[in-house]
């Protein structure tokens, strides 16, 4: 069972800040006393026994998280001549034909290839390349829409935004436990849609008190939409979210006492009227797990963790959210990390925790699929916005796939002694941060941004 929720964290922060996650939890255990202001703790509260027996908890997490951990480095992919057997699922039906396993050139038996995506054709971004030079030391991550490019740092940092046709840096959030100097607006999803721009905001010390902000970005009004103090018998780490227009869909662990069973939930929040939807909530230990909720009109996609006992498989599932219905799209059990913008959904085909560079992407319009090999990048998971694939790049150049006519586009190629740190896309701009050596430059950031062909 523990198992199953280092999965949680490990497929979330990635390898590489998945033991700086069991720092953090490690101390969570020992912030035992009540939550004042936001985060501040009062040195002379006296825990009650249900308190110390959430303490113990996340003690017994952090442990298993190493123990599994050093488990998990010798993970294999599964056999193409012998795929996982489906497991099945409620309310649950195989849609299309499933995709070939893409390590070997000879697919499963009784699987039905996928169309490889036509020869790559290449194509250089030629377009005027814009610059604005910042203070922080690093960008975090990047959201675009047509008007504006939003941005957040590390640690410490704020929440900015400044014009695409030119402008000055804007402050539009700060962390509300900067006051206790360990404030970190948390940045693996910052969204931008409708009015709204959606993040995390959580302390470095301590990632089980954290807040879900939706900043309407019109009115400039702040809401928590969910937020965990981190104190008690249950309490639930960092959420998964997306978001569409006035919609928000989420998925988050419940971690119960050791008596009870943790549940995974999976649900909607709609951002302007408040209105909750729960679509699914089941004990992991003997189900499964969601994580990963993208919204696409009247559907979620969706992927499904199985615990250890039932194999450690992932798939991934379509939900109409309007009607409750759910449809695997893949059962192979080695499917994950999806992503989605529009009609485009693509998923890494791979098991839990390993790279892989083999994409499917799979269109909601018409149900056809094809495969993908993409190029190398610092990431293997894929990364969609508007009819652009792409992975974080590594070094210095970065590109992008193109959906729509099926050809990949060089963006940038930057000089010797630069490197990419983020990038974003929507349809029509790319954005990237230019990290540089602080000892050769006064310039130590910059970012840089251009129009897509």
């Amino acid at each position: 069972m523990r198992k199953f929720h280092q999965s949680y964290y490990y497929h979330y922060f990635g390898l590489s800040s998945f033991f700086a996650v069991l720092a953090l939890l490690a101390s969570c255990a020992s912030a035992n006393t009540p939550v004042l202001n936001g985060g501040g703790r009062d040195p002379n509260y006296v825990p009650s026994p249900k308190e110390l027996t959430a303490v113990a908890r996340k003690e017994e997490m952090a442990k298993h998280y190493m123990e599994t951990r050093q488990a998990e480095d010798s993970s294999q992919l599964p056999s193409p001549s012998a795929p996982p057997a489906a497991s099945p699922s409620r309310n649950a039906h195989v849609l299309g034909a499933e995709p070939t396993v893409f390590v070997t050139s000879t697919p499963p038996p009784g699987s039905p290839p996928i169309p490889t995506a036509p020869s790559l054709q290449v194509i250089t971004a030629t377009s005027q390349v814009h610059s604005i030079q910042i203070t922080e030391d690093y960008v975090a991550k990047f959201a675009l829409d047509q008007s504006y490019i939003y941005w957040t740092g590390g640690p410490d940092a704020g929440l900015y935004r400044f014009p695409i046709n030119g402008g000055e840096n804007e402050l539009l959030a700060s962390s509300q436990f900067n006051e206790h100097s360990d404030g970190y607006l948390f940045s693996e999803w910052l969204v931008r849609t409708g009015d709204w721009l959606i993040f995390m905001d959580t302390r470095q010390n301590d990632t089980g008190i954290w807040a879900l902000h939706a900043l309407n970005v019109k009115t400039k009004q702040d809401k928590i939409v969910m937020q965990e103090n981190g104190i008690g018998a249950t309490w639930s780490p960092l959420p998964f979210y997306s978001a569409q227009g006035d919609w928000l869909a989420w998925s988050r662990l419940e971690l119960g006492n050791p008596a009870a069973c943790d549940q995974s939930i999976l649900g909607m929040t709609n951002l302007a009227t408040g209105e909750q939807r729960e679509l699914d909530r089941v004990c992991t230990a003997d189900h499964y797990m969601w994580i990963v909720p993208l919204i696409s009109e009247n559907h979620l996609i969706v992927e499904q963790d199985l615990p250890d006992n039932q194999g450690r498989k992932n798939n991934i599932y379509l939900w109409d959210w309007t009607t409750g219905e759910r449809t695997a799209l893949t059962t192979n059990g080695y499917s994950n990390m999806p992503a989605a913008s529009g009609k485009w959904v693509v998923w890494k085909e791979a098991p839990r925790f390993n790279e892989s560079r083999n994409d499917v992407i799979y269109d909601l319009t018409t149900g056809l699929r094809q495969s993908l090999r993409v190029p190398k990048g610092c990431s293997s998971d894929p990364r969609v916005s508007g009819h652009w694939l792409f992975t974080q790049p590594c070094g210095s150049s970065f590109s992008a796939y193109d959906l729509e006519h099926q050809q990949m586009v060089n963006i940038v190629q930057l000089p010797k002694g630069e490197k990419i740190d983020a990038v974003g896309l929507s349809d029509q701009w790319a954005v990237w941060a230019v990290a540089r050596d602080k000892s050769k430059t006064e310039i130590s950031t910059e970012v840089q941004w251009r129009r897509l062909p």
